[in-house]
């Protein structure tokens, strides 16, 4: 199939809408160790508010905190995805701040 000049301006189009940091993983070859929320949302194909939910209620692990930045190891959400189709689900711990500002509704902390 050849490529032509519409379907190639098109691609290049679609990609210019996505914000800097998942064009920037687009062009990896490789999944990135840490992941932001929203590159964990694009990851699972949901939305940020899903993804901070999720951690809310423990069906994703709690983020790290590395710098100022909050980031999530793609591996432990692997790990974390594998053990709910176990059956085996781990519990948010309810005193966690990270989790008390995304119950709160506040996510500027777990935006970055």
């Amino acid at each position: 199939m050849a490529i032509t000049k519409s379907s190639t301006s098109s691609a290049s189009s679609t990609s210019s809408k996505l914000p800097s940091g998942l064009r920037k993983a687009r062009s990896l070859r490789y999944a990135p160790d840490y992941v932001s929320a929203e590159m964990l949302a694009h990851r699972l194909d949901c939305s940020k508010t899903t993804v901070h939910g999720y951690v809310r209620r423990g069906i994703l692990p709690k983020p790290i905190r590395i710098g100022d930045l909050v980031r999530w190891r793609w591996v432990d959400v692997e790990k974390w995805i594998e053990l709910l189709e176990t059956g085996d689900d781990g519990h948010a711990n309810a005193n966690d701040p990270y989790l008390a500002g995304v119950e709160h509704g506040s996510t500027k902390e777990a935006s970055n």
